[in-house]
């Protein structure tokens, strides 16, 4: 199995030049439908599923 990237909050943030608290929020994230997961206490999101995100909206 392949391993994918993972992008941490701070890295999303950086990308779409979106504040991390705006990414932290719960009602964002559900309207945005970004997909994330956590690991632990972090919230990340693998760089494939990102990209694919992204190029939806």
């Amino acid at each position: 199995m392949e391993e994918q990237e993972v992008l941490f909050v701070e890295d999303i943030s950086r990308l779409f030049h979106i504040s991390p608290n705006t990414i932290q929020r719960k009602r964002w994230r559900e309207e945005s439908g970004i997909p994330l997961h956590r690991i632990g206490k972090k919230l990340c999101g693998f760089k494939n599923e990102i990209d694919r995100w992204a190029k939806s909206k």
